[in-house]
């Protein structure tokens, strides 16, 4: 019987550790933009640092929503009425 070779990436496992970031899932479904109102995906969940100001993004992307993503941000501007998340100035498009 042969052997299945090692898978070269390894599935990652959930993190225990505290690294200072909470999740907020109150943003969830809402739609993601760049600065120039290009629309980039779903948001999934905001994490804010200790201070409450919005550190990573995690967003679906792709036209059913089968890619995930962590972006970084500099900050994000809310639009309740929308439900639109949109990117600061500092932040550039994924593969642009």
């Amino acid at each position: 019987m042969l052997a299945r070779p090692e898978p070269a990436v390894r599935a990652s496992r959930p993190v225990d550790a505290d690294f200072g970031y909470r999740a907020v899932g109150a943003f969830a479904g809402w739609e993601l933009r760049d600065p120039p109102s290009r629309r980039m995906g779903r948001v999934k969940r905001v994490f804010v640092d200790g201070a409450g100001r919005a550190a990573h993004v995690e967003v679906s992307l792709g036209p059913f929503g089968t890619r995930t993503v962590l972006l970084p941000v500099g900050g994000v501007a809310v639009d309740r009425e929308g439900r639109v998340l949109t990117l600061g100035e500092s932040r550039r498009r994924p593969g642009g």
